[in-house]
């Protein structure tokens, strides 16, 4: 017969099953890009946004309404612009910077947004910051302004997203293997 000890310290199904549920739909939402990071790389939406500041966006419900900050692409500009609605319809939607008093030239429809800000309290989820380690181009610069350690911490990082799901499923094998290795019969 088991001791008692021995029973108690071993995991459930459930306590390996839920971990794997909650990391999975984790990997999910960030894998899609449901929900994601954007860097501001102007002071159009000063002071709500600073450049280097990142903003968390969503795109599992984009509903435009005006006031909303969204990112969007448009042909005149060379990347992503992240501005706050100012007028429009779901098809002819006017856009605005914060610290720019005349509206934007462009007019953008619903399916050009690829993100919306996530709002906690009435104001943007932002990271102050830290955009400015991830805003220049690896491919271009050895050596940026914080040395070439920069460039080597840049390049571990772009490996580590290029092998993601791959070292995300090995994990996971591993979580499960050791959990049920754990559950397996002593005797």
């Amino acid at each position: 017969m088991k001791s008692y000890s021995k029973l108690s310290r071993r995991p459930s199904i459930l306590q390996v099953i839920i971990p794997l549920i909650i990391t999975g739909l984790t990997a999910y939402v960030i894998l899609n890009q449901l929900v994601f990071f954007a860097i501001i790389t102007s002071g159009s939406m000063s002071p709500t946004l600073e450049v280097k500041d990142l903003v968390l966006m969503q795109n599992l419900k984009i509903d435009p309404q005006q006031g909303d900050i969204i990112m969007f692409e448009t042909k005149e500009a060379k990347m992503p612009v992240i501005h706050r609605i100012y007028s429009g319809s779901e098809n002819e939607i006017r856009t605005k910077g914060d610290a720019v008093e005349l509206v934007d030239n462009w007019i953008i429809k619903k399916d050009q947004i690829q993100g919306e800000a996530m709002i906690f309290q009435g104001k943007p989820i932002v990271v102050k910051d830290i955009g400015e380690y991830l805003l220049f181009d690896p491919n271009n610069v050895r050596i940026t302004k914080y040395g070439s350690e920069m460039y080597r911490v840049s390049q571990i990082i772009k490996n580590i997203k290029s092998l993601g799901l791959t070292i995300f499923i090995i994990c996971i094998l591993l979580y499960i293997f050791i959990n049920f290795r754990s559950t397996g019969k002593s005797y």
